[in-house]
């Protein structure tokens, strides 16, 4: 059964004989059902795909409120995790079938046309904290820069949108105990205040908590 979302005149939302219809990014989608073959066996490539899809899917699973910023603008009507997904998809994954895994070093958290600093560090100088510096691009007054702390081996993701204004040049993570001996892969971002706009991500390497 299918609804009338906006009347006679709007878009259907549910199935139909063979058509189903949905809201994607704000616009009508209409697509017939698949034909289901249950007996076809998928080739090695297809699996390979469905899983480079999937662990790229799972790493960016903790991600996903921050990536609703950090890859806002993207493009018409693709952001958020639908757009970090694509543009990682060709640079993240590394290994080879089966042995597929996320490159840290090499996955953007962030996508935008913001001027990145020319130099920024994380270090642990003290138990329980976590020391964020950058220096360098221009910039505007008001942009903030935004982190994620990532831990790959939890699946556990610490994020700030709009942690410090970028002037300043430092921030310091301040965590509690539970995340002593824990290692974060770091990263920055620069954001505008309206966060209209941002940055493309720098890694910052890992670090290890005291």
């Amino acid at each position: 059964m299918a609804r009338l979302k906006q009347g006679y005149m709007g878009p259907f939302i549910g199935k139909l004989g063979t058509a189903v219809g949905y809201i994607l990014n704000g616009e009508g989608i209409i697509r017939s059902l698949p034909r289901v073959n249950e007996h076809r066996e998928f080739s090695e490539k297809e699996l390979a795909n469905q899983q480079a899809f999937t662990v790229l899917q799972y790493w960016l699973r903790p991600l996903k409120l921050f990536l609703r910023v950090g890859f806002k603008n993207y493009a018409p009507k693709f952001e958020g995790f639908s757009a970090a997904k694509s543009y990682n998809s060709s640079r993240a994954i590394a290994g080879a079938y089966p042995d597929y895994f996320i490159d840290p070093s090499a996955a953007f958290v962030s996508y935008g046309h913001l001027e990145p600093s020319t130099e920024a560090a994380a270090v642990v100088q003290e138990p329980g904290k976590i020391l964020l510096t950058w220096s360098g691009g221009d910039y505007i007054n008001g942009e903030k820069m935004m982190y994620v702390l990532y831990d790959m081996e939890a699946g556990e993701a610490l994020t700030d949108t709009g942690a410090a204004f970028r002037a300043k040049g430092r921030y310091e993570v301040d965590l509690d105990g539970r995340y002593s001996g824990r290692k974060f892969q770091v990263y920055i971002a620069f954001v505008t205040s309206d966060q209209s706009n941002q940055s493309t991500s720098q890694y910052l390497g890992e670090v290890t908590v005291l």
